[in-house]
Formats: structure tokens, C-alpha cells, sequence
């Protein structure tokens, strides 16, 4: 629910009153890009190992030097692990095996809606039919409503409140040839820069702050998994005491990973700003708009 919530306030307040207006271009082109994206969109490509290895960043050799400054990547696969064992544990106390699974008809729903045409239209989204299939997807919208929404969200206070750095628009054409960029000057990037359109630097400089404001401490996702295991410890039987162990070993691994994330922050180059936009104890649990 609180994902949907996220995409009806986008739809109907973020997109259409804030980016149409500030992006630089008309409304049916944006429109038409966020269509064409969300067509091109493979869900099961974007699972967080698939994705860094498709990309040339295996998770096996993250730890090696070279990508010492990758602390995004560094971060994510480990939380994608530990949301993926939590997940696993969880679904283990419902489903036996991958049997149990092929014969839910509540996944079958699942999956036969994210592929309607009239529903998700999501083609690439897998027809789950074993424990590992439906870990990895759920996996996959707790990823994209927490750790990988908050990696966006928390950064744009830090790259785009100051506006040359990132302005929303530009109010004069890039160049065209080679010859007008090697004569552009800097007279040139301040006329480009929507310095004369009050309305546009405002919400240039203002939204990213305001996007980035924090979340508080009772809705963090190591929150969150405090309150499931005080929650389990009420339900009865073997399956509730499961569920128990399950929400209990999630808030360790959390707490591990604020520790592990720090090291990656330290390892940086970057001396300046500590890289903590997913620690656990800064981690929303979903973000709303």
C-alpha cells in the first residue's frame, strides 16, 4: 500500500505540477519518456547481483580496489542478501516447497496482473512458481520502496540544491558543433542557467531539500524489523516462534551492516561527506511523497 500511495503522489502531484515544469521539456514528452522507460523496464534484470554483473560490476570482486569508490554498489549488494535471507525466512513458515508455490493461486493472481495490459503491463516481471523465485520478487519491491528509493532520494539535496551543479533546465540551446563548445565561456553556462525564471530556481534549489528531508527514527527500516519481532512474539505455535527467530536474526544483520557501511564510507576518497544515504539506522522503511 505504501508503494502505491508513492505512485498515485507522483502521478498526481510530483510529475504533472513539479517536473513538467521545471525538466525542459513539454508535458507529452515527458510523458512519453517515462512511458517509454517504464516499458523498457526488466524486472528481474534490475535484481541487484543480475544488475551489477550485467553492468560489469561482478559482486564477487567488489572488495578488490578498483572499486573502492563504488560505496553504492559495496552497499547494496549486502542489503539485497539480507532482505533476500529475511524474506526467505519469512515465506519458509508459509510455503514447504516449490510445489507449494506452483499451486498458489493468490502468486498466479499476482503474476497474471503485472502482466496484464490492463493491469501491470510489466511483461519481464518472472511467472513465479518456486521459493526462490517469489523471494527474489519481493525481494525486489522491498528493495525498490526502501534501500534503492532512499539511495535516489537522500542524494539530491547533496548534488542538486546547488543549481549550476544540476539545474532542472536550461534556458538557452547546447551547443551544436564542435567549434560553439570550444568558444562557450562562462558568460555563456550563467545565460544557459534559469537565473531570470525565479519560479524554476526556486524549485530548483528548494525540491531536492525538501525530498531530502529525513525520515524519522521510528519509521527506519532496522525500526521496522524491531517492531516485527515484538510483534511475532505474541503469535503461538511453531510458525509464530519462526517468524520470531526470522525478524530477530533481520535487526542483527541490519545493525551489522550499519558497521559494514561505515568501513565502505571510510575507504572512500571522498573525505568530505560520509556516504551513509542507506544506513539502517537512516533507511526509511518506504518513502512517500
Amino acid at each position: 500500500m505504501k508503494t502505491l500511495s508513492l505512485n498515485a503522489a507522483a502521478r498526481q502531484i510530483l510529475v504533472p505540477k513539479v517536473v513538467t515544469e521545471i525538466n525542459g521539456f513539454s508535458k507529452e514528452q515527458t510523458y512519453a519518456f517515462l512511458l517509454n522507460a517504464y516499458k523498457r523496464f526488466n524486472w528481474t534484470d534490475h535484481y541487484i547481483p543480475t544488475d551489477l554483473d550485467r553492468r560489469g560490476f561482478p559482486p564477487a570482486k567488489l572488495d578488490d580496489k578498483v572499486f573502492h569508490n563504488y560505496a553504492w554498489a559495496r552497499n547494496m549488494v549486502p542489503m539485497w542478501n539480507t532482505i533476500y535471507a529475511f524474506v526467505h525466512s519469512a515465506l519458509m513458515t508459509v510455503y514447504k516447497t516449490d510445489a507449494d508455490v506452483a499451486a498458489d493461486k493468490s502468486v498466479e493472481s499476482w503474476c497474471r496482473e503485472m502482466h496484464s495490459p490492463s493491469g501491470g503491463q510489466m511483461a519481464s516481471f518472472p511467472d513465479i512458481e518456486t521459493i526462490d523465485e517469489l523471494c527474489n520478487a519481493i525481494t525486489m519491491c522491498i528493495h525498490t520502496a526502501a534501500p534503492m528509493h532512499n539511495s535516489v532520494n537522500y542524494l539530491q539535496c547533496y548534488y542538486m540544491s546547488f543549481v549550476p551543479n544540476k539545474p532542472g533546465c536550461l534556458n538557452k540551446p547546447l551547443p551544436s558543433t564542435l567549434d560553439e563548445l570550444m568558444s562557450y565561456k562562462e558568460q555563456d553556462v550563467v545565460a544557459a542557467l534559469p537565473v531570470q525564471d525565479e519560479q524554476t530556481w526556486l524549485l530548483s534549489s528548494q525540491l531536492p531539500y525538501l525530498l531530502s528531508y529525513g525520515v524519522s527514527e521510528d519509521q527506519t527500516l532496522l525500526s521496522y524489523a524491531k517492531d516485527l519481532e515484538d510483534e511475532a512474539k505474541v503469535q503461538d505455535g511453531e510458525d509464530g516462534k519462526a517468524f520470531e527467530t526470522a525478524a530477530s536474526k533481520f535487526f542483527v544483520d541490519l545493525t551489522e551492516l550499519g558497521i559494514l557501511f561505515d568501513k565502505h564510507s571510510k575507504a572512500l576518497d571522498d573525505k568530505t561527506v560520509a556516504y551513509n544515504v542507506i544506513d539502517p539506522t537512516e533507511l526509511a522503511v518506504s518513502i512517500l511523497i
